[in-house]
This record gives structure tokens, C-alpha cells and sequence, in this order.
């Protein structure tokens, strides 16, 4: 039989500046299952009310922007938790009340759609050699990790692609072959506001930007291939399976961020929240948003950059609010 595994990376990507989905976000989405994207991609607030902390006015932005889906305002990033008459309330309050003509930006939006109908991808390698070409079809993404998180690296996305068939082609064909745009994406989400990691209560509006670092986020996807004789090589598609220890998070922070708050939080099953800001600008800036999730394990003693703090694991949680996928998502991912 003719299958196997390759694996291959993008960076994370930013947001377009018009409504239209980024490339990455358009990739994750086949893998993930969902994707949610504005027809207007910036608001300008205005005197429609009064702005607060979890509160942005603004001519229509109800009837654009939908709960789950994430909105950048004043350099951070949150998620929409309701809509209504001209205005949007946030999942947690950004640093201050913003003001008329300030931007509220939204976000492409990736999430996890178990329901969502399948697609497969197809690949072309082509080498330097002019025999050297492959071509690997119907793939499934069986891996998926987030890389580079750290501070002045470039974050990327390494996939794990399963393959169903792959053939190595004629080098009589490459010309028909060969593609003809050029490689499409955008630039790693970076800049000098560095934006930070937002980890507070659940239940709670309250604004908590912690000191730390982000370590690894995994288990974000599991696929598994169905045996079927009248399929490619035995396998007849790729069946979503329940990920087993669910999706992780681990982060590190200094002692005196939240301690012996943390430990507290372990010791009571207190549902947590984490957004996970990189950039702080339009059209280079992401966001990964665990909206519900709990300490898997009492925190334990760490060095934060020589500094005194403490290493803690996260396992997500669907969200409460049961309105569709979207909503409920344990993981979602944010382009601005």
C-alpha cells in the first residue's frame, strides 16, 4: 500500500486587511472544521452609547460580528460574548474604556466544528531534480502543533499530514504540474507591542494580564483512517476521534502573579479562561483563546527567565454557551 506521513510548517499568519479569510486561517479550517469572518473587517466607535471596558458602540457591528468571534480594540485582543443594539460586550474588559473613532477590528475566526463536512488536501512537491516530484492526495491532518510562541521567535504552525495516495509523477507532465501563483500568506504576527497573555476566572469580566511565558499548546487534533477495501489503499476517509486527554495548554508565571491564587484554583475546579495575544496591530496580529478551562494539575515550582514562578498545565473545556459550535468551541483562533 502507498501511504505515510510528511509534515510541513506555515507562520501563524495575520489577518487581510479587507474581510477576506487569510490563507493559514483557510488551511486550519479544513483541519479544525470551522471558520467565521466579518463582511466588514474594522468599526469605527461611535455615539451610538456609551463605551465601557466590556462595552464597543458602533453603527451595525451587531449585525456583523457574532458571539465567539474575536474583535481587536485599542492594541488587545478579546472575544465577542454577546451583540445588541449597535454594540458588542466582551468576553473580558480591555485596559480602558475606549473612545468615539477608535477601530474595533474583527477576526477571522477558526474553531472546532466536529459536524462540519470533511475535506481532504491535496500536495505537489516539487525538488530541484527534474524527476524529483510527488504528488500525495486525499491527505488528512493527523498533526497539528504550535511552534515559536516564545518572545523574538517567529510563531509558526507545523501540520503532520497523513496520506491516503501519493504518486510520483511522469517528468513529462511537470509543466502541467507546476503551479502558476505565486506562495500565498502573511507575515508572522509580530511587532514591538509584544500584546501578552490574558488568563483570568471564567465567570469574571475582570481584565488579568499575566507576566510569563507561553509554553506548547497540543492535542488539537486527532484523526483516525477508516478501513475500506473500496477506498485508495484500504482506506475509505478520515474519521474524527475524541481527543483523549483533551487539548492542552502549559504556561509559566512569575510566583507573584497569581499565587497561592493558582493553587487555590486547583483545589476548588475553578473554570479558568486564556487568551494568548501575539501582535497588537492590525493585520499582524493573533490570537489563540481557550474561553474555558481548568488546572489539570496542582502548579508546580518554575524558573520564568531566572525569575521565581510557577509552571501550570491547562485542559480546554467546550464553552456554556450551547448556541452552535462557534460558541462552544474549546479552542479558537483569532486573525486581525
Amino acid at each position: 500500500t502507498q501511504g505515510g506521513d510528511f509534515k510541513f510548517a506555515t507562520y501563524l499568519g495575520s489577518g487581510e486587511s479587507d474581510a477576506s479569510e487569510n490563507p493559514v486561517a483557510t488551511l486550519m479550517s479544513k483541519i479544525l472544521g470551522g471558520i467565521e469572518s466579518p463582511t466588514t473587517r474594522s468599526y469605527t466607535l461611535d455615539s451610538s452609547g456609551v463605551h465601557t471596558a466590556t462595552r464597543l458602540y458602533a453603527a451595525g457591528i451587531n449585525s456583523d460580528a457574532v458571539v465567539g468571534q474575536g474583535v481587536l480594540c485599542n492594541g488587545e485582543a478579546r472575544s465577542v460574548a454577546a451583540t445588541g443594539s449597535n454594540y458588542i460586550d466582551l468576553n473580558m474588559a480591555v485596559s480602558a474604556a475606549p473612545a468615539d473613532d477608535d477601530t474595533a477590528v474583527l477576526a477571522t475566526t477558526v474553531y472546532l466544528d466536529e459536524d462540519a463536512t470533511q475535506e481532504y488536501l491535496d500536495f505537489l512537491a516539487i525538488g530541484h531534480a527534474t524527476a524529483d516530484q510527488r504528488q500525495m492526495l486525499a491527505c488528512q491532518a493527523t498533526g497539528l502543533e504550535l511552534q515559536g510562541l516564545g518572545v523574538g521567535e517567529l510563531p509558526k504552525v507545523m501540520y503532520t499530514m497523513s496520506v491516503n495516495h501519493w504518486q510520483q509523477v511522469p517528468s513529462g507532465v511537470r509543466d502541467q504540474l507546476e503551479p502558476t501563483s505565486a506562495s500565498q500568506g502573511n507575515k508572522p504576527p509580530v511587532n514591538a507591542g509584544l500584546a501578552g497573555i490574558f488568563f483570568g476566572d471564567a465567570a469574571s469580566t475582570t481584565r488579568v494580564a499575566a507576566k510569563g511565558a507561553m509554553g506548547g499548546i497540543t492535542n488539537l487534533v486527532s484523526y483516525t483512517p477508516i478501513p475500506d477495501r473500496t477506498g485508495y489503499n484500504g482506506i475509505g476517509g478520515w474519521q474524527k476521534m475524541p481527543i483523549g486527554d483533551g487539548i492542552q495548554a502549559e504556561l509559566s508565571l512569575l510566583y507573584d502573579e497569581d499565587m497561592p491564587g493558582l493553587h487555590d484554583d486547583f483545589d476548588a475546579g475553578t473554570a479558568k479562561q486564556l487568551i494568548f495575544q501575539l501582535g497588537s496591530t492590525a493585520q499582524k496580529c493573533c490570537a489563540i483563546e481557550l474561553q474555558r478551562c481548568y488546572l489539570a494539575a496542582a502548579p508546580v515550582s518554575a524558573e520564568v527567565n531566572g525569575l521565581a514562578g510557577v509552571k501550570i498545565s491547562l485542559t480546554a473545556d467546550e464553552g456554556t454557551t450551547t448556541t452552535n459550535d462557534l460558541t462552544m468551541s474549546a479552542l479558537r483562533f483569532h486573525w486581525f
